[in-house]
C-alpha cells in the first residue's frame, strides 16, 4: 500500500540522474527504487507469488510501516472495513466512545471475532479476548501484513474470515549496523494541545554476519477531545390507544391496568438519552528483541520478544435523563409511519448529571523461539514454539467508575422535575433533541428550557448512584510446531503437526451486584426527596466541587445547537471523597446475601455470571503438497492442503440462582436481583473436523494468472457464550435474562474463489476476484417470555406488579447458516513525472440481512456486511513525497444487540453509518540521514455514528475531530 506514517528514514527518494553523454560503452546501473513505489512494489511481489489469495502491505525499510497504525494500513485493502469504535465495552455509564483509531476490522462481511491474527505465524493474545483491538498495537515495528483470504494449512487453521500475519524486522533483514529514531507532536483538533511521540531502534550483525541481535522501542501519547451523543437503544412495544396524540381518554381496571385498547401497530421508544464531553488521554509503550544466531551454514535460531502496553482514560462529563415513562404510561406520543416515536410527554421526571473514568490497560507480551535446519538441499525441518499472554487491567483497580448527580423527584414529594420528551427528526443528520430541560420546565410552554437547567443558581444538586465496575482479563496463549519440507525442481510437499492452547479467564466486580451503588441515591433534599415517613434519599453536595463547561457547537454538521449549550464539570473522586463522610440513605439495603455496607469507599462484588474460565486444546497434524505442471506455453500452479484440528475445550465459571425482586428505594425504575449463593459449574466439549484446501493458478502468460481456491475453515464459537450461568438484568417493563450454552460448535466456512490478476508493468498491475462463502453452525438466539417459581414482580411503576415477574430470555443455540459473495476489484497505475495511483473497491452482499419491518423476535442477521472503495493517489520525487487516501465504506449491520436491550421485539439491531475519510501525509528527505514529515487525519472530519431499525433511530454520535502531526526522522 501507499506511504501514511513513515516512522524511519527512508533512503532519498530523488529520481535518478540522466548519465553522462559519451562515446564509450555505458556499464548497466541497477535503479534502487525506495519510498511508497518500493512499498507497493514488494506487497505486488507478494501478492504475484502467492498460490492463495494473499494481499500485503510491506514496509519500505527497515521499521518504516506505511500507516499511522496496523488498523489503517488494513483499511486500504480491498474486501476489508474497519469499526473506529470501542470494542472494550468498560464505559460506566452510557456508550463506550470513539478516538477515530480503527479497533476492529471485518473482512469479506466478517468481523473481528472471525479473524486470526499472527506475529510471525503465532497467534496473539487480546487482553479483549475474541475481539481484536488493533489500536492498543503499534505499527511502528511491522515490516509486512499478510492478510491471507484463503488459508496457508501450514501456517495455521485459517478462520472464516481472513488471517491476518504480522511480521517484524529481524537482524540478518539488513546485515550490518541500522539504527532509526524518530520524535513527532500531534495536535487533536478538539484538544487544543500537542502530545508527543518518539522511538529508536538499533540492529547489528556481528562474527561474520552470524550472530544478530535487534532493539527498538517507542512512546505514544494522544489527548482527543470528543463530542458524544448517545441514545441506549430503541425498544419496541404496542403502546395503548389512550397513549396517542387525540387518542380516547385512558380507563383502568381495578389493578391498574389499561381497559382502553392496545394499538395494533408497534412503536419504538427512547429509554434514555444523553449527551457527553469526553476526553481520553492514551500512553502506549511498545518494545521489540530479537536476537538471531547462525551456528552453522544450515542451522539459523531466532528469538524474539515483542511488549506492548497501552493505558486509555477516558473521562466524561454528561447530561442525561431517564424515561421510566416508557412504554407504559407516557403521553401524547406521535410516531411516523415506520413506528418511530417522535415526540411523547414525559411528566415530573429527574436530570442526572455525570462525571465518569473508565480506564483500559491492557499488556501484551509474545516472546518465541525459532529453529529452521537445512537438513540436506531437498529437506527442511522447523521448531517453533512461543507462548502469548495479554492482561487487561493487571493491576486489579477500577476499571470504570461513575458519579451520577443531579435534581429532581425519587420520592413523592420531590420537586424541581421536568415535562417534556424527545423530538426525533426524519434523517440521520437530525440529533434527537430534548423538547424541554431544566426544573420545573414545561414543554410547549415560555419555560420549556429553564436558564437553570445546571441546577446551580438556586443551587440543586444532590447525590444519586455511583455504578463501580473492576473488570479483570487474562489469556494465555501456548504454541508448538515441528514441520518439515521437502522440495525438488517443481515438487514441494510440507508436513507437521502443530499444538496451541488458549486460555481465557475474566470475571467482573461491579456495585449493581451488591446493591451498594444505591448507597446516596435520590438526588437530595435541594429536591425534597424525603419519603412519606421522613427518610432522606441522597446527599446535599458542596457547590464548589461543580463548575460549568460551554459545549456550544456539538457535533459539527449537526443540529447540535437544539441540545444543553452547558455541562457540569466536575472530579468524580473529589464527590466519591465527600460522600464517604455521610451517612447513606437510612432505608439503603444491600441485595440478598450480601453484608452491610462497612464504611469507606463501595465495594465491588463479583457477578457470579462473569466469571469465565475456557481452556481450549487445538492438536492439528497438516500437510500441504505443491506441484507445477507445463501446459504447453502455460503452466498450472497446483496447491492441496488437509488439516485435521481436534478441539477440547473445559469450560468453568459460577452459577447463582435468581430467588427474587427487591426494590430500590432510591432508584424506582430499578431492581435489586436477589441470588442464591453461587455455585461452582463445569462442563466440557470435544469436536474435530478435517479441513481441506485446493489452489490452482494458471499462468497463461507470465504476466497473467487465472486463479479458483477453495477451502473450508472454521472460527471458535464466542467464549462468554460457553459459560454454563444465566445472567438476569434490566429496569422496570424491561426484564432480561440471557442463558448461555457450553456445548456450541464452532463456525465452519465453505470458500470458493474465482480470481484473475495482470501484472502489465514492473509495479502496474489489474486483479478482480470473486468470492463465496457458505458458513454453517451460527449461534443464535431464541427468545421467548419466561418466569420464575417464586420471582414476583415488585415494582408499583409496572403493570404486572405482583405476578409472576416476565423475563425475556435469550438462550443461544447452533444451527442457522449464511451465505456471502462478493467481487474485489484493484488497479495499480505508476503514472509520469512521480505520480502514481493506487483504487480498489469491494462488493459484497448476504442471503441473511436484517429486514427492519419483521418483528421476529430471534431474526438472524450476519452483521458485516458493507460495500467499501480505496482510493490512494501519490507522488514521489526529488526526494519529496505525498499521499492523499480517501476511504470510503458503505452502511453496515455493527451486531444484533443495542446497549440496552428489553423492549417486545429484542433484540433490536445496530447498524453502522456510511462514512468518507480523506487523510494526507507528506515526507520530504533533508539528506541520507534526515527527513522531515507531516500528516493530516480526518480531514473530512468524519464522525462514528450509528443508527437502530430505521435511519432516523440514532444511537451515537460521535465527533473526534482531525489530527494534525508534524515530525523528524534520523538514519545511520
Amino acid at each position: 500500500m501507499a506511504i501514511g506514517r513513515t516512522l524511519f528514514a527512508a533512503e532519498p527518494a530523488d529520481a535518478p540522474a540522466a548519465p553522462p553523454k559519451s562515446s564509450e560503452p555505458q556499464e548497466l546501473q541497477e535503479v534502487v527504487v525506495t519510498g511508497i513505489r518500493a512499498s507497493l512494489q514488494k506487497s505486488l511481489d507478494i501478492k504475484q507469488q502467492a498460490i492463495g489469495v494473499v494481499d500485503a502491505v510491506s514496509a519500505e525499510d527497515i521499521g518504516q510501516f506505511p500507516d499511522a497504525s496496523i488498523g489503517e494500513a488494513l483499511a486500504r485493502i480491498p474486501g476489508v472495513t474497519v469499526n473506529r469504535g470501542s470494542i472494550n465495552n468498560m464505559a460506566g455509564a452510557g456508550a463506550p466512545t470513539a478516538t477515530g483509531a480503527t479497533t476492529g476490522v471485518t473482512v469479506r462481511g466478517f468481523g473481528t471475532q472471525f479473524n486470526e491474527v499472527l506475529t510471525e505465524g503465532r497467534q496473539v493474545a487480546s487482553g479483549n479476548g475474541q475481539n481484536f483491538d488493533f489500536s492498543a498495537l503499534g505499527a511502528e515495528y511491522v515490516g509486512e501484513l499478510d492478510i491471507h483470504k484463503t488459508p496457508d494449512f501450514s501456517l495455521s487453521a485459517g478462520a472464516v474470515g481472513a488471517t491476518i500475519n504480522i511480521k517484524s524486522p529481524k537482524p540478518f533483514d539488513k546485515l550490518g549496523l541500522q539504527a532509526r529514531a524518530f520524535g513527532s507532536t500531534t495536535d487533536y483538533q478538539q484538544d487544543g494541545g500537542f502530545k508527543p511521540a518518539f522511538g529508536a531502534l538499533f540492529s547489528d550483525t556481528f562474527f561474520d554476519d552470524t550472530f544478530g541481535i535487534l532493539v527498538a522501542g517507542d512512546y505514544t501519547a494522544k489527548q482527543i477531545i470528543g463530542h458524544h451523543f448517545d441514545i441506549v437503544g430503541w425498544k419496541g412495544a404496542y403502546l395503548n390507544s389512550c397513549q396517542m396524540t387525540g387518542g380516547p381518554a385512558c380507563t383502568f381496571d381495578a389493578k391498574g391496568n389499561y381497559t382502553t385498547p392496545a394499538n395494533t401497530n408497534p412503536s419504538w421508544y427512547i429509554q434514555d438519552q444523553a449527551m457527553y464531553l469526553e476526553r481520553t488521554d492514551s500512553r502506549r509503550k511498545d518494545g521489540r528483541v530479537a536476537v538471531q544466531w547462525r551456528p552453522t551454514d544450515t542451522v539459523l535460531v531466532t528469538l524474539d520478544d515483542n511488549y506492548s502496553s497501552d493505558s486509555e482514560v477516558s473521562n466524561r462529563w454528561q447530561y442525561s435523563t431517564w424515561f421510566g415513562c416508557m412504554p407504559a404510561s407516557c403521553t401524547n406520543v406521535t410516531q411516523d409511519a415506520n413506528g418511530t416515536i417522535t415526540d411523547f410527554t414525559n411528566s415530573n421526571a429527574p436530570s442526572d448529571f455525570n462525571a465518569t473514568s473508565d480506564r483500559t490497560y491492557i499488556t501484551t507480551n509474545t516472546p518465541g523461539l525459532n529453529v529452521r535446519w537445512d537438513l540436506t538441499d531437498s529437506w527442511t525441518g522447523a521448531l517453533d514454539a512461543s507462548q502469548s499472554t495479554a492482561h487487561f487491567n493487571p493491576n486489579h483497580t477500577w476499571t470504570a467508575f461513575d458519579v451520577d448527580v443531579g435534581y429532581g423527584p425519587n420520592t413523592n414529594n420531590g420537586t424541581n422535575g421536568y415535562t417534556g420528551g424527545v423530538a426525533v427528526g426524519g434523517n440521520n443528520k437530525t440529533l434527537p433533541y430534548w423538547t424541554a430541560y431544566g426544573p420545573n420546565s414545561s414543554a410547549g410552554t415560555p419555560s420549556a428550557y429553564s436558564s437553570n437547567f445546571l441546577g446551580t443558581s438556586p443551587y440543586l444538586i444532590g447525590s444519586h448512584v455511583l455504578p463501580i465496575t473492576t473488570q479483570v482479563n487474562t489469556d494465555k496463549i501456548n504454541q508448538a510446531k515441528i514441520d518439515a519440507t521437502w522440495h525438488v525442481e517443481d515438487t514441494q510437499v510440507h508436513f507437521g503437526v502443530q499444538f496451541v492452547q488458549d486460555v481465557w479467564d475474566s470475571s467482573n466486580a461491579n456495585t449493581l451486584v451488591n446493591g451498594e451503588w444505591q448507597l446516596w441515591s435520590g438526588y437530595g433534599p435541594g429536591s425534597n426527596n424525603y419519603t412519606d415517613s421522613g427518610i432522606l434519599h441522597g446527599v446535599a453536595l458542596p457547590s464548589s466541587l461543580f463548575s460549568p463547561v460551554s459545549v456550544t457547537n456539538f457535533i459539527s454538521g449537526f443540529n447540535g445547537s437544539k441540545l444543553p449549550p452547558a455541562l457540569l464539570q466536575y472530579n468524580p473522586y473529589a464527590v466519591l471523597n465527600y460522600l464517604i463522610t455521610q451517612p447513606p440513605n437510612a432505608d439503603y439495603a444491600p441485595n440478598a446475601g450480601y453484608g452491610p455496607y462497612a464504611g469507606g469507599y463501595p465495594v465491588p462484588a463479583v457477578g457470579p455470571s462473569s466469571v469465565q474460565h475456557v481452556d481450549r486444546k487445538n492438536y492439528a497434524p497438516f500437510a500441504t503438497a505443491a506441484h507445477t505442471f507445463a501446459l504447453g506455453d502455460m503452466s498450472l500452479k497446483a496447491n492441496v492442503g488437509m488439516r485435521y484440528q481436534k478441539t477440547n475445550v473445559d469450560i468453568y465459571g459460577l452459577a447463582a440462582p435468581l430467588t427474587s425482586l427487591g426494590l430500590l428505594p432510591g432508584d424506582v425504575t430499578a431492581y435489586a436481583f436477589n441470588l442464591a449463593p453461587a455455585t461452582f459449574t463445569s462442563d466440557k466439549n470435544s469436536y474435530g473436523y478435517f479441513l481441506p484446501s485446493l489452489d490452482l493458478n494458471l499462468l497463461v502468460r507470465p504476466d497473467l494468472k487465472v486463479r479458483v481456491d477453495y477451502s473450508r475453515t472454521e472460527s471458535p464459537p464466542n467464549n462468554s457464550q460457553l459459560i454454563p450461568s444465566v445472567t438476569y438484568g434490566g429496569r422496570v417493563n424491561s426484564l432480561n435474562a440471557q442463558s448461555n450454552n457450553p456445548k456450541l460448535l464452532p463456525y465452519l466456512s465453505q470458500n470458493f474463489d474465482l480470481g484473475a490478476e495482470w501484472y502489465y508493468a514492473s509495479n502496474d498491475y489489474v486483479s478482480v476476484d470473486g468470492f463465496f462463502k457458505h458458513v454453517t453452525q451460527f449461534p443464535v438466539s431464541t427468545v421467548k417470555s419466561i418466569t420464575i417459581p417464586g420471582v414476583v414482580d415488585t415494582s408499583d411503576l409496572s403493570p404486572n406488579k405482583g405476578n409472576p415477574a416476565v423475563f425475556q430470555e435469550s438462550k443461544i443455540v447452533n444451527g442457522l447458516a449464511a451465505n456471502v459473495h462478493g467481487v474485489e476489484l484493484t488497479w495499480q497505475q505508476m503514472l509520469p513525472l512521480g505520480f502514481g495511483f493506487q483504487v480498489n473497491g469491494t462488493y459484497v452482499h448476504s442471503n441473511s440481512n436484517f429486514d427492519p419491518y419483521s418483528l421476529t423476535s430471534n431474526q438472524f442477521a450476519l452483521p458485516g456486511i458493507g460495500n467499501s472503495a480505496n482510493l490512494i493517489a501519490f507522488y514521489q520525487n526529488y526526494g519529496f513525497q505525498a499521499r492523499l487516501a480517501v476511504q470510503w465504506q458503505a452502511e453496515q449491520l455493527l451486531q444484533i444487540g443495542q446497549e440496552q436491550n428489553g423492549g417486545a421485539f429484542p433484540n433490536e439491531p445496530t447498524y453502522l453509518e456510511s462514512n468518507t475519510e480523506l487523510d494526507f501525509s507528506s515526507q520530504y528527505d533533508i539528506n541520507s540521514h534526515f527527513n522531515v514529515f507531516f500528516e493530516a487525519i480526518n480531514l473530512t472530519d468524519n464522525v462514528y455514528h450509528t443508527r437502530g431499525r430505521f435511519s432516523n433511530q440514532t444511537l451515537n454520535v460521535v465527533d473526534y475531530g482531525r489530527s494534525f502531526t508534524i515530525g523528524v526522522r534520523a538514519k545511520l
